[in-house]
């Protein structure tokens, strides 16, 4: 502890230091514009007559000689500029090499970072002439460069991958590696964390997963850069087997990191990150956050029904579980909402006090109803827009259609007559047929084959 307070303290000291020399007439903007940028990385403004600078540039570009090495130096920006062509970039470079002066090199390696994609012509043929001018960087470039090699365009994701992992964590990496500042928004350190979420999506093991999820979160939350890579590495991996041979402790991991971080998407998905079209957009998008709906949705199935085995006397607790997880896995409910009494909502408080897998169990107060009633409210995608209630203990089912007057799913209160009035459709669960009268029911406002 005692080095790590000796550490911060020599830090705040250095800052003051800078600080100091600041008031005085004898230290420049630049010496402290320097020091920033040598200790934290990469912090270049622009400077307000930068268009002429560039015009000046462009102009000398023929005779190397005649180029400003500072003003070539704000320039060198515009070899990544999309709107550049070819080969006005290319006599850029060239102009860089013929100085061939250590601050050149430096910044056009951090340039070179910020804009690195290994599938780029352009970033390979930087990275060419870096190696060969690789000791006019200064030696904590160097050291970083021997830690990780970014101009290896080929491995350097892999690399840089591979160090993160090690480590389960994103910080000592950047830190070791230079990549702090703005580096932290760099396109390689970007492109990396794709390439992370890909393998974590793709891998056979869970633990990869596991590793994923400790790497892009902190203090149980995903961080705010890397929402669209949990999406893909943790919800792509599941979006492509269903429910199938999911572990659970993975699951609620994944689910209580999701939901604490964005909201449970069934009440809206505006703070949801979105995706690139590059990774499948809005389409993908939806896809991921389908997999933590769903897991919401068949959790509140199973929540329903073990609080009737708690609560109640049997009365086909088990025919009606199989019915609706049945009906759940044919992929036809698209919403559920729990719905509770007093006793029973006493039991779910405890569930998610004390049960990681309910951390985020939402549900409505029943009144005007037994205390130890409840109610799985739900919807049915089909031809009609459809509403069912299933009620706990001896209550029936109920269906209603397109009405204004169907209950609506995801409020705080709820009255008993609210539930049971207006129904389209009713069926106790009495008798040998009521099953077949259910499924027959659904088929018949919804054009579904469910049996």
């Amino acid at each position: 502890m005692s080095l790590i307070i000796n550490k911060v303290k020599r830090y705040i000291s250095k800052f003051e230091k800078i600080h100091s020399n600041f008031q005085t007439d004898n230290f420049s903007t630049t010496d402290i514009s320097k020091q920033i940028f040598d200790k934290f990385g990469f912090s270049e403004s622009t400077p307000h007559d930068y268009e002429q600078i560039k015009s000046r540039v462009f102009g000398c570009l023929n005779n190397a000689e005649e180029v400003i090495s500072k003003e070539l130096k704000f320039v060198t920006r515009e070899i990544f500029n999309p709107e550049i062509n070819d080969e006005l970039k290319n006599k850029i470079l060239k102009a860089i090499i013929d100085k061939d002066e250590s601050r050149l090199w430096k910044n056009l390696l951090l340039y070179y970072l910020m804009n690195f994609d290994a599938e780029d012509k352009l970033i390979l043929k930087i990275s060419q002439n870096l190696k060969k001018k690789k000791e006019l960087l200064s030696k904590r470039w160097l050291k970083r460069l021997e830690y990780i090699n970014f101009l290896d365009v080929k491995n350097v994701y892999k690399k840089l991958s591979k160090k993160i992992y090690e480590q389960r964590k994103i910080e000592p990496v950047l830190f070791k590696s230079g990549l702090s500042g703005a580096l932290t928004s760099s396109n390689l350190l970007v492109n990396t964390f794709y390439e992370m979420a890909k393998e974590a999506k793709d891998h056979p093991s869970d633990e990869k997963a596991f590793q994923f999820a400790q790497i892009v979160s902190e203090n149980n939350k995903i961080k705010d850069s890397m929402g669209p890579q949990a999406m893909i590495g943790l919800l792509g991996k599941f979006s492509q087997n269903g429910n199938q041979n999911i572990n659970p402790q993975l699951k609620t991991t994944i689910q209580n990191l999701f939901l604490e971080s964005y909201g449970d998407p069934r009440i809206s998905i505006t703070k949801w990150p979105g995706l690139k079209n590059k990774y499948g957009g809005d389409k993908k998008r939806n896809q991921y956050i389908d997999v933590i709906k769903n897991w919401i949705m068949l959790q509140n199935i199973e929540i329903f029904f073990q609080i009737m085995n708690e609560t109640a006397i049997e009365h086909q607790f088990k025919q009606r579980e199989t019915l609706w997880k049945k009906i759940f896995d044919k992929g036809v409910i698209t919403d559920t909402c729990l719905i509770l009494g007093w006793k029973t909502a006493q039991y779910a408080t405890d569930r998610k006090k004390y049960d990681e897998e309910c951390q985020h169990l939402r549900w409505g107060k029943l009144d005007d109803a037994d205390e130890n009633q409840s109610v799985l409210l739900m919807k049915i995608r089909g031809e009609s827009n459809i509403t069912i209630a299933e009620w706990s203990h001896n209550g029936a089912f109920r269906l209603w259609v397109d009405s204004e007057k169907s209950p609506q799913l995801h409020k705080s209160f709820y009255s008993g007559y609210q539930l049971r009035r207006n129904s389209n459709e009713r069926q106790v669960h009495i008798g040998s047929q009521w099953v077949y009268k259910i499924q027959k029911m659904i088929e018949n406002y919804t054009g579904l084959q469910i049996r």
